[in-house]
């Protein structure tokens, strides 16, 4: 009884020292499975016996449970008993996840001599993409993603935390903690904000900023409000000059998990073989038209073309433009006569004409996208 009561108190020890340091953060897919790594291992272990995984669910963050005691699942699993196992370098695997895993992991070394070791920190996230919100946004335009959760007057957003995993990363990075720009955003520092009501301001985003957001609310005292998500997807349109013919691409970066689909219109209808001296084609969240230069939807592409792009249950439309500006500029690119899948990178190159800017191209998909996934 003495032995388990110490325990106890190393897990409100270890949770309390976990609020106040930087946790890592993994977001998985509702019923999707995840494994929490183990890190710090005391060498030579057998069979995980000196390992320990404490959980505490975002209602009740000072709760611990035992969830594996001494590399054995926990007697007061319940009904988590049959989802949960423990790998042989002691990480903990979670089937099935669902919305009663959501909290803080805590992996904890209990060395036969010698002091308890705190091992490492996690907080899960579940993402519904059913409930879900989608936004959609050009490249190089501003967007604001608003907390939906949020607690009403709060002192500069000190309860809000903003979090971001990439399309085909679940490992979440910190963008704001406690209402101030995290210290992990690198170069993305110069273009995020903070609003007044606490929402999280994205200028002039890029293809690397589609992916999921989440917006955390940690009031002073009392139970953690669920998580509010958001994905955000971005919209890339590029014009490709080859010979006497012209490629105009629509692309967009989204979330591995939803479903999403490119057509291009012209005039309000849907662009495809019918259209004489048109040629399309679609690949991987992405559609092509090619046609030539003196082609009547090529010199009106400013007025009557435009790229619908659908992104789970939401539709938008985006007017033909390669710049983000308020008057568009025929900006083109122009393809080596080396054929090549590698995509040109944004910046300029030399002309005869002088300096010629070239657009964001969205990265080569070798069978295996790592931005796209339609």
């Amino acid at each position: 009884m003495e032995f388990k009561w110490i325990q106890m108190s190393l897990f409100l020890t270890a949770l309390l020292h976990f609020t106040e340091t930087k946790d890592k953060g993994r977001t998985v897919r509702d019923g999707g499975d995840v494994t929490l790594i183990c890190e710090s291992l005391i060498q030579h272990r057998h069979e995980c016996k000196f390992t320990t995984w404490a959980f505490s669910h975002f209602t009740n963050p000072t709760a611990a449970v035992e969830l594996v005691k001494l590399g054995q699942i926990g007697d007061d699993v319940g009904s988590k008993s049959d989802r949960l196992s423990v790998t042989e370098n002691c990480s903990l695997l979670i089937k099935k996840v669902s919305e009663e895993d959501v909290g803080r992991y805590v992996c904890l070394h209990y060395p036969p001599r010698g002091q308890q070791e705190l091992g490492t920190h996690v907080y899960l996230s579940v993402v519904n993409t059913a409930g879900d919100k989608v936004q959609i946004v050009r490249a190089g335009d501003d967007v604001t993603l608003t907390c939906e959760n949020l607690i009403q007057h709060q002192h500069e957003c000190k309860f809000t935390t903003w979090t971001f995993s990439h399309l085909t990363n679940s490992a979440a990075v910190k963008l704001v903690e406690h209402g101030q720009i995290g210290e992990d955003v690198g170069s993305k520092s110069d273009r995020l904000s903070v609003t007044e009501d606490c929402s999280l301001l994205i200028k002039k985003v890029r293809g690397k900023d589609a992916g999921l957001y989440v917006c955390l609310q940690y009031p002073p005292r009392g139970q953690q409000e669920p998580d509010a998500q958001v994905f955000l997807s971005v919209v890339n349109m590029t014009e490709l000059k080859n010979d006497d013919e012209v490629t105009l691409s629509c692309s967009v970066w989204t979330h591995k998990d939803l479903k999403a689909e490119v057509k291009w219109l012209f005039e309000d209808k849907v662009v495809d073989r019918r259209h004489h001296g048109v040629n399309t084609s679609k690949r991987l969240c992405c559609a092509d038209v090619t046609l030539r230069p003196d082609h009547l939807m090529f010199r009106s592409r400013y007025e009557s073309l435009q790229c619908e792009v659908s992104v789970s249950d939401k539709k938008q439309l985006f007017p033909f433009r390669l710049k983000h500006s308020d008057t568009p500029e025929p900006t083109t690119l122009t393809k080596l006569t080396t054929r090549t899948t590698t995509p040109r990178p944004t910046g300029s190159r030399a002309t005869k004409n002088g300096t010629q800017q070239t657009p964001q191209t969205p990265p080569p998909t070798n069978n295996s996208p790592l931005y796209f996934q339609g």
